[in-house]
């Protein structure tokens, strides 16, 4: 279960730093500075719980999960990277 953790954490932030450090690299290239917000923080959390439900819920069940580490960790990390577009998604619109 630890890889599974590991790779839900690693898929919620890169869906989420990866996003900011464009638009970081954007303001920096127009002499603007950028802060952290809020609603960043916000969808990491949100992104987070809801691919930790997703899977205690459908990766239990998957037979994937007793192959190799990385394919457990390439579908965790997966799942995370999911989750948290679609809760930007729904944050977007």
């Amino acid at each position: 279960m630890g890889i599974v953790l590991t790779g839900l954490f690693f898929g919620v932030l890169a869906r989420v730093v990866l996003p900011y450090l464009r638009k970081l690299k954007e303001a920096t290239d127009a002499g603007k500075p950028l802060k952290v917000e809020a609603r960043y923080v916000i969808t990491a959390f949100f992104s987070l719980v809801a691919s930790m439900v997703a899977a205690v819920l459908i990766l239990p069940n998957m037979p994937a999960l007793t192959g190799s580490p990385l394919i457990i960790f390439a579908l965790a990390f997966s799942t995370g990277w999911a989750c948290t577009d679609m809760v930007n998604q729904v944050i977007s619109t």
